[in-house]
């Protein structure tokens, strides 16, 4: 339940609330949008591969306002129920990849562990240590690393 007002809009284009909020601070506004779009069309980071991310970062952030958002998005993408229930769980606790529980391999590439154990680490860290990062460098370019970190960084603002 949002703690400040919504401005009045067009109902026939009403954005998403947090959007909504947005509009209080004009000057950021904008900015703001045009990077979550530039995150939804822009990035070489698979658009799977995007979800994924989005979801742990949810998960770990407990922001369920973008979880909620997202779980429709990341089906259209390829996520599946077993995945998300697995990121719901590593939401709750610090290393959960890291301890790579047997579910993971059978649910997610090889990559995608990367990718969660790589992010996982950020966010819990946020110090990534050498053999995560040789890891994460040997699967992604270094503009989709940039990318996985910059996906997260918001997130904890959607929080609570």
């Amino acid at each position: 339940m949002a703690r400040l007002p919504y401005p009045n809009v067009d109902p026939k284009t009403a954005p998403l609330n947090i959007l909504k909020l947005l509009a209080h601070t004009p000057a950021t506004a904008n900015p703001w949008s045009q990077v979550g779009a530039a995150q939804f069309k822009d990035l070489k980071l698979s658009s799977k591969n995007r979800e994924l991310a989005i979801l742990l970062s949810t998960s770990k952030f407990r922001a369920s306002y973008e979880w909620t958002h997202h779980v429709p998005v990341s089906t259209k993408e390829g996520v599946t129920d077993a995945q998300r229930d697995v990121l719901a769980q590593a939401g709750k606790q610090k290393g959960f990849f890291l301890r790579s529980p047997p579910q993971t391999a059978d649910l997610f590439t090889l990559q995608e562990q990367t990718l969660l154990v790589f992010l996982e680490a950020i966010i819990d860290g946020p110090q990534v240590s050498e053999e995560i990062w040789k890891r994460a460098k040997s699967e992604f370019s270094d503009r989709e690393i940039v990318e996985i970190i910059t996906l997260q960084v918001s997130l904890p603002g959607y929080s609570g």
